[in-house]
């Protein structure tokens, strides 16, 4: 099992681990929630979330945040571009709301940063939030490591986003 604890002072009660076709069934029901969670505006169902993990093992990296009771309380996604091995589309990224504010989307990034490069992508893209504070907390994050920044027009966009390419 590809698994990672987390090395700081919370080492016993995190750790991360990549999704896999063979542990996605272990796993669904808890993600199923965790997605509902974090991103209610879509009405996710569990016959639709089944059909997007089924479909994103060959190209996508997905790291999974346990607790330590093993319930899965983040995850993030990424998809590595077929026709640019060296780049890959951070899709989502989400965290229990009882948990949010603990910076654990760091933690979940660093396995995921550390995923990637052992698969050769040196750049990542990432679209954030501008409205909540999100985009301006990935700006801070990735400093000197973001290379191109653009926000989409605020007028003609009702929930408008930070497009990010960062090195990795």
């Amino acid at each position: 099992m590809n698994e990672r604890r987390i090395p700081q002072e919370r080492n016993n009660l995190y750790s991360t681990e990549l999704l896999s076709k063979e542990t996605w069934p272990k796993y669904k029901d808890q993600i199923t929630e965790l997605l509902i969670d974090c991103f209610p505006q879509h009405n996710f169902s569990p016959k639709f979330v089944e059909s997007i993990f089924t479909k994103t093992f060959a190209n996508d990296v997905i790291v999974l945040l346990r607790a330590e009771d093993g319930k899965v309380i983040g995850l993030t996604q990424a998809h590595i571009y077929t026709q640019q091995p060296d780049t890959a589309n951070i899709g989502m990224t989400g965290i229990a709301t009882a948990k949010r504010g603990q910076k654990l989307v760091g933690v979940l990034m660093e396995k995921m940063e550390e995923e990637l490069r052992g698969r050769g992508v040196t750049i990542i893209l990432r679209q954030s939030r501008i409205a909540d504070g999100y985009a301006d907390a990935i700006e801070r994050h990735y400093k000197d490591r973001v290379l191109e920044k653009n926000d989409d027009d605020i007028a003609k966009s009702p929930d408008p986003k930070r497009n990010f390419k960062i090195r990795l």
